[in-house]
């Protein structure tokens, strides 16, 4: 089903044409999908920023990373890139399964 930003005072939601699926939780939102696999899956996925950090949320509202990142950008084939205050680079992070993130830290084996 298709999904909209909709924005009340100065937060943003997730609606359908006919209901509100989120209360407005977030400071800017921006609906993303996984073009590259479009054909596997209809999951859809949002990046949202709250104070100043990005996360990434379903489409029903359920975080799947908290808002830590100084930005979440382009899902490409199970990878989000995320970029932290320490990091120097972009480093990918990969869905492990059915839509479950696990950010890699710099102290484990990158493949």
């Amino acid at each position: 089903m298709c999904r909209f930003v909709y924005k009340e005072g100065n937060e943003y939601g997730i609606s359908t044409i006919w209901k509100k699926v989120t209360e407005p939780f977030c400071d800017s939102l921006v609906l993303m999908e996984d073009y590259d696999n479009i054909h596997k899956s209809s999951a859809f996925f949002a990046k949202y920023k709250k104070n100043g950090k990005w996360g990434v949320c379903n489409v029903d509202g359920s975080i799947i990373l908290p808002p830590q990142y100084k930005e979440v950008d382009n899902f490409h084939y199970g990878f989000y890139h995320v970029f932290r205050e320490s990091a120097y680079k972009y480093r990918k992070y990969p869905i492990i399964r059915n839509h479950y993130f696990k950010v890699r830290t710099n102290t484990e084996n990158t493949p």
